[in-house]
């Protein structure tokens, strides 16, 4: 305390209008924690709800997809396909998309980091833009929830009638 009274005193004689707070510096360190862990969190919660949303729409899509060929599956079995035959027919089908977003959006990721690491060149902050476990967990993450959704309507999709398919004919 008595060291930034002093250190106040003798700028007050070199600028006598000027304004002096004498701060602790840990203090404004964790300041700024403070404010940047907010910051990371609020960019977790968004990523969560995106893949929440994203699952719902490749369940919603593939969903859809599956109840359109309900009669085209159920002849594929009364043909003699096999269950198998038909969820792996689903998951090709629903996973070519999700294949080609993950693949453009990996791109427009890393295109993006490397971006805002140029960006933020100046500032304290440092931004790993060539971390190759980062690219590929994320789109394991994805693919993986992909899969999930997916495998509802899949399962669904290989218990088709044959029977009624072949009736509805």
């Amino acid at each position: 305390n008595a060291g930034a009274l002093a250190v106040r005193a003798a700028l007050r004689e070199f600028d006598p209008g000027m304004f002096v707070v004498a701060r602790v510096l840990q203090g404004w360190i964790d300041q700024v924690t403070e404010v940047l862990w907010n910051v990371v969190s609020l960019i977790v919660l968004l990523g969560m709800v995106a893949t929440v949303l994203a699952t719902t729409g490749i369940y919603g899509a593939v969903s859809f997809a599956v109840n359109q060929r309900t009669r085209d599956l159920g002849i594929r079995l009364a043909l003699g396909a096999t269950r198998c035959d038909i969820v792996r027919e689903v998951f090709l089908s629903g996973g070519r998309p999700v294949m080609r977003g993950l693949f453009i959006g990996l791109w427009l990721s890393v295109g993006l980091a490397a971006s805002l690491r140029q960006n933020m060149s100046g500032t304290p902050l440092r931004l790993d833009s060539s971390d190759p476990l980062l690219y590929g967990g994320a789109a394991l993450l994805l693919a993986a929830a992909a899969v999930l959704a997916m495998s509802g309507p899949a399962r669904r999709g290989s218990k088709s009638d044959p029977l009624e398919a072949l009736r509805c004919d």
